[in-house]
């Protein structure tokens, strides 16, 4: 991560990553190195075994492209997150209208 970028806590189990002048296939290449991570993560518990595998979806969208606001940038990586929650989870969503193309 840039000194420029911005993790924050949004909502109850949603975080945003705010990556200033960065395109969609560089948010691309940033969210699939933190989803492998996190993969990889071993989370201890208080039993014997650890916590089971830790997982995370993602929706990306980008200024101007996806929106002309901050409020409409952040409901189009909404629309891409729950996307890729009904994809199979533990995936990557750039958002995509009806008026633009998937990339």
């Amino acid at each position: 991560m840039r000194e420029t970028n911005l993790v924050a806590r949004y909502g109850g189990e949603e975080f945003a990553v705010i990556l200033p002048d960065t395109t969609v296939q560089a948010c691309q290449l940033v969210a699939e190195r933190i989803r492998k991570v996190v993969m990889l993560m071993v989370v201890p518990s208080n039993t014997d075994k650890p916590l089971p595998q830790v997982t995370v979806s993602m929706g990306i969208s980008v200024f101007p492209d996806h929106g002309q606001t901050m409020e409409e940038v952040i409901q189009a990586s909404d629309k891409a997150l729950y996307e890729s929650k009904r994809g199979g989870r533990n995936r990557i969503t750039v958002y995509a209208s009806q008026e633009t193309p998937a990339r």
